[in-house]
């Protein structure tokens, strides 16, 4: 049965200054790659098949660090961010379908950005 997992960014820059973020990406501090590698911990047990994640540095650092820092929780995949097909800055390797058997893909989306 498909399990579905959501987390939160770990604490930012600004987190940390009590300032709110919003819109503005600011990456993470050492606070929030520290939580990033404990939740990583605590889902060692599961098996990611694919992520989604904001397009929001704080967010795509949190989703790499976990899907990183524990070996097993990919089964030995290696996390690919997948761009979108209209993004023309990625000069057609955003054609690039991927190994599922060798990748696990990481698709970013700004409509988790929405609320």
């Amino acid at each position: 049965m498909a399990k579905l997992i959501l987390i939160r960014h770990g604490q930012s820059l600004w987190n940390a200054e009590n300032k709110f973020t919003g819109w503005v990406d600011v990456p993470l501090g050492e606070q929030g790659r520290e939580e990033a590698t404990i939740a990583s911990c605590k889902l060692k047990d599961y098996r990611v098949r694919v992520c989604f994640t904001s397009l929001l540095f704080r967010a795509i650092e949190t989703a790499i660090v976990i899907l990183t820092e524990v070996n097993n929780i990919c089964d030995g995949r290696i996390a690919i961010i997948k761009h979108q097909a209209d993004d023309e800055d990625w000069h057609g390797w955003n054609k690039y379908k991927g190994d599922l058997e060798q990748e696990l893909p990481v698709y970013l989306t700004a409509r988790l950005d929405d609320y």
